[in-house]
C-alpha cells in the first residue's frame, strides 16, 4: 500500500458551459461549512467539466483519487458525475460514475486498482449513489489528465449546481464518519424524507394506524379481474391440455406461456414483493436519521447487508407495520400486498421477490438461482472459469436449488442468473480475463482454440501483435493494447465461453427439473452477439428493458431480430417509471413529471409490449418505492406501486387494474395497444 504523501490538484480548465459560480449566498455559506476548501460549479449541459492535467506517471505512485462534494437538490440521478483517467488525445480512457444525495455531504473515493475493471460496483460510502467502474482500462503510469464530467442531468435540475474539494491523489483516505447535514434530519420517523412532500404523507401514527388498518380490512376482498382463470391465464378463447405446469405455445398469431390448467398466459409480473427490498443503510448516516427505534423492540428492522461490507441497515416499512399491527405485522403485510396485487391484476409475483410467501398464496411465482461457484475461479468479474475440472460438480449444486420446487405448479419458472456484471463491460469476457488472471484452464482452452486458427506462432503474431504467443496466451496479464484483430478472435472465443456456461447450466437444470421453463439470464437491456450462442438452451429470452414504450423503432424491430435469433420468445424482466412529486429525490431510469403521468407511461409500455407477438410477459420493477437515503447501494427513486408506509400510488394502482383487465384482448389483437403517452422527461 502507497504510504506516501497526499498531493493536491486543482482543475486547469472548465470544459462546455461549466462556470464556477454558486446559486446564491446562503448556498455558499452551507458548501463552505461542508466542503472544506469548496468551490461551488455550475453546469448546463452533459460534459460540462473540469480537467486536471497530470505529470505521467503519477498515479502509478498513489492508491486513490479522492474528493468531497455537496449538492442541494432537489433531485439527483444516479451517474450524475463521472470521472476519466485519460492517456493521449483520442483515448476514451477508464472512468468511474456517481451520483450524491442532496443536502449532505459526501466523500467519494476511487481505489485505483478498480482500473483494472475486474468488478463493476465500487463500495457505497455515507451519502455517495451508485459507484460504479466503467470504460476501457488504462496503463497507470500513461495517464497525464484527470477529468470529471456530467454524465447524466436529472429532470428538475437543468442547470445543476454543486460545491466540490479540490481532487486529491494519495493514500487511503479516512472515509466522512459523520457527515454535515445543513438542514437536518433528511428521513423522518416514518421512514419519509423530510425535504420532499407528496400526496398521503403520514403526519401521525394515528394516520398511519388508520389508514393501514382499513387496508388490511379491505385486502380480503380484492380479485383478479374476471377475464383471469385461477392461475391468471386467459379463460375466453381455447384452451390446452392441462399438463399441470407452466409451459409454451406458439399459435398462429404468437407466442404464449400455458399455465398449469391450460390455458393461455401473458406474465403481468410484479419485481421485488418482499421485505427487506427497502432497507437504507445507517453506516455514517445515522444523524441523518430523525429517529432510530430501539434495536431490541424492533430487531426485525436491522440487519447487516451481506453485499457491502460492514454495512447496517434498517427498514423504516419494517418499522411502520409493527408499530401498528404488533406481532402480527408479517402476516399484515402479506395480506395487504396479496391483496392489491390481485386487486392491480398481476399474475406473477417476479424477480427478488419472496416466492415462498407467493407459493403460500397460490400466485404464480418465478425464481431465481445463487450462481455460487463454491471452487471455480472467476476469469473476469463474475464469469466462471468454466473449464476447470471443478466447474460441473459446482454447476451440479448450483442446480440442486430447484429441488425444493421441482413439482411446484404454480413456479412460472426460473432464471439463472441476473444482469451478470461481466455483460456490462466494453470488453468481452475473454479479453477481461487476459488482463485480469495470470492463468486459468480457460485460457488453456483458449490457446487450443486458437492453434485451430493460427498454425504458427508467427501467425499469431501477425495477427496479434509482436508480443503474442500461445504461451503468453496460456499465463501472465496482458495489457490493454490489442491489436483488432485479437479483439475479434477474443469475442468469438467469448460465444464459446458464454455457450459453455449456459449450455453445462442448462442441461444440469433439466436434469433436475424437467418441468418448469428455463427462463434464462436477465440481461441489462439487448444482450451482445457474443451471448446469442448460449440463449438457445434456455426456453425463454430474459431483458431488463428501461425504455419509454415499445411501439416504435428500432427498439421494435431490434427485439424481434433477436427473437428471430434464436428461436425463443421474450420476457421483459424490468421496467419502471419514476415521478418527481413522489416524495424521494432520486431520478429513476425513465421519468415523468407526476403520479398521472407515472400511470399513463406504465399503459403504454405494458400495453406495447403485451402487443407483440413474440414476447410473453412483462416485470414491473418494483412493488414499493425506494427509501429516501436509498437502498444500499444507492438507489432511492419514487418507482413503486407503494411508497415506504404502504400508500398505494394512484391512479397508477387503477390504471394497472384497468391495463390487466383487457390484457387478453389486446394480446390477441381484438384491441388497440395505448396511443398516448405522456411527456416523458430526458436525463
Amino acid at each position: 500500500m502507497n504510504t506516501g504523501n497526499t498531493v493536491k490538484l486543482l482543475p486547469q480548465q472548465l470544459l462546455g458551459r461549466l462556470t464556477e459560480e454558486a446559486p446564491s449566498q446562503e448556498a455558499v455559506k452551507r458548501g463552505t461549512n461542508a466542503v472544506a476548501e469548496g468551490r461551488w460549479y455550475t453546469a448546463y449541459e452533459l460534459d460540462d467539466g473540469l480537467v486536471y492535467h497530470i505529470p505521467q506517471g503519477m498515479l502509478a505512485e498513489v492508491d486513490y483519487l479522492w474528493l468531497d462534494l455537496y449538492f442541494e437538490g432537489p433531485h439527483m440521478a444516479k451517474h450524475t458525475f463521472a470521472i476519466y483517467l485519460r492517456q493521449g488525445a483520442d483515448d476514451p480512457g477508464f472512468y468511474a460514475t456517481y451520483g450524491v444525495i442532496p443536502c449532505c455531504s459526501a466523500r467519494f473515493r476511487l481505489p485505483l486498482e478498480a482500473t483494472a475493471l475486474n468488478r463493476l460496483w465500487l463500495d457505497r460510502e455515507g451519502a455517495l449513489i451508485k459507484p460504479a467502474a466503467r470504460g476501457s482500462r488504462v496503463t497507470l503510469s500513461q495517464v497525464d489528465r484527470v477529468e470529471i464530467r456530467i454524465n447524466r442531468i436529472g429532470p428538475g435540475v437543468r442547470p445543476l449546481h454543486w460545491c466540490q474539494s479540490p481532487l486529491f491523489a494519495g493514500p487511503q483516505p479516512p472515509a466522512i464518519d459523520q457527515p454535515v447535514l445543513p438542514f437536518g434530519a433528511l428521513v423522518d420517523e416514518f421512514g419519509q424524507s423530510t425535504r420532499l412532500d407528496r400526496a398521503g404523507k403520514v403526519d401521525s401514527i394515528e394516520q398511519l394506524r388508520d389508514r393501514l388498518q382499513h387496508q388490511y380490512r379491505e385486502a380480503p376482498n380484492m380479485r383478479w379481474p374476471d377475464t383471469f382463470g385461477r392461475w391468471g391465464g386467459r379463460t375466453a378463447g381455447p384452451a390446452n391440455e392441462a399438463s399441470g405446469f407452466f409451459g409454451l405455445q406458439r399459435d398462429e398469431r404468437r407466442w404464449w406461456f400455458v399455465d398449469p390448467d391450460g390455458l393461455p398466459f401473458w406474465s403481468t409480473g410484479m419485481c421485488t414483493v418482499r421485505l427487506g427490498s427497502t432497507s437504507s443503510p445507517l453506516q455514517r448516516l445515522e444523524s441523518a436519521y430523525a429517529w432510530l427505534p430501539g434495536q431490541k423492540e424492533f430487531a426485525e428492522a436491522y440487519s447487516s447487508d451481506p453485499q457491502v461490507a460492514a454495512t447496517k441497515t434498517i427498514e423504516f416499512l419494517t418499522v411502520n407495520l409493527k408499530r401498528v399491527f404488533g406481532e402480527r405485522w408479517k402476516q399484515a403485510w402479506e395480506t395487504i400486498v396479496y391483496g392489491m396485487l390481485r386487486r392491480w391484476g398481476i399474475n406473477t409475483v417476479a424477480n427478488g421477490s419472496d416466492w415462498q410467501a407467493a407459493r403460500r398464496m397460490g400466485i404464480p411465482f418465478t425464481r431465481m438461482l445463487d450462481l455460487f461457484w463454491a471452487t471455480t475461479p472467476l476469469v473476469f468479474r463474475d464469469f466462471p472459469d468454466v473449464y476447470a475440472p471443478c466447474f460441473e460438480d459446482d454447476v451440479q449444486k448450483v442446480a440442486r436449488q430447484l429441488e425444493e420446487t421441482a413439482e411446484e405448479p404454480a413456479l412460472l419458472g426460473y432464471f439463472l442468473e441476473n444482469e451478470p456484471k461481466w455483460s456490462f463491460a466494453e470488453q468481452s469476457p475473454a479479453e477481461g480475463m487476459l488482463m485480469s488472471t495470470e492463468r486459468a484452464h480457460t485460457r488453456d482452452a483458449l490457446v487450443e482454440w486458437l492453434k485451430q486458427r493460427y498454425d504458427s506462432e508467427e501467425a499469431l503474431r501477425e495477427a496479434w501483435g509482436p508480443q503474442a504467443s500461445f504461451a503468453a496466451v496460456s499465463f501472465g496479464r496482458w495489457s490493454p493494447n490489442f491489436s483488432e484483430q485479437a479483439k475479434d478472435d477474443l469475442r468469438e472465443f467469448s460465444r464459446v465461453m458464454v455457450d459453455r456456461l449456459y449450455r453445462t447450466l442448462s442441461s444440469r437444470c433439466r436434469d433436475i427439473d424437467p418441468n418448469h421453463l428455463n427462463l434464462g439470464a436477465r440481461f441489462p437491456g439487448i444482450p451482445a452477439a457474443l451471448v446469442l450462442e448460449g440463449m438457445r438452451h434456455v426456453d425463454v429470452l430474459s431483458i431488463n428493458l428501461y425504455k419509454r414504450d415499445l411501439r416504435v423503432s428500432p427498439i421494435v424491430d431490434e427485439l424481434r431480430e433477436l427473437s428471430k435469433k434464436v428461436d425463443k420468445p421474450l420476457i421483459i424482466g424490468e421496467f419502471h417509471f419514476g415521478g418527481l412529486d413522489g416524495g424521494v429525490p432520486g431520478i429513476a431510469n425513465q421519468n415523468v413529471s407526476t403520479q398521472a403521468d407515472r400511470a399513463a407511461a406504465f399503459r403504454v409500455y405494458q400495453e406495447s409490449a403485451t402487443a407483440l407477438p413474440f414476447c410473453v410477459g412483462a416485470h414491473y420493477h418494483k412493488l414499493q418505492d425506494n427509501p429516501p437515503l436509498g437502498r444500499p447501494d444507492g438507489e432511492n427513486y419514487n418507482v413503486g406501486f407503494y411508497d415506504i408506509t404502504l400508500f398505494p400510488h394512484e391512479p397508477l394502482g387503477s390504471t394497472a387494474r384497468d391495463v390487466h383487465t383487457d390484457l387478453y384482448d389486446i394480446a390477441s389483437g381484438l384491441a388497440a395497444p395505448a396511443a398516448e403517452p405522456p411527456e416523458y422527461l430526458g436525463i
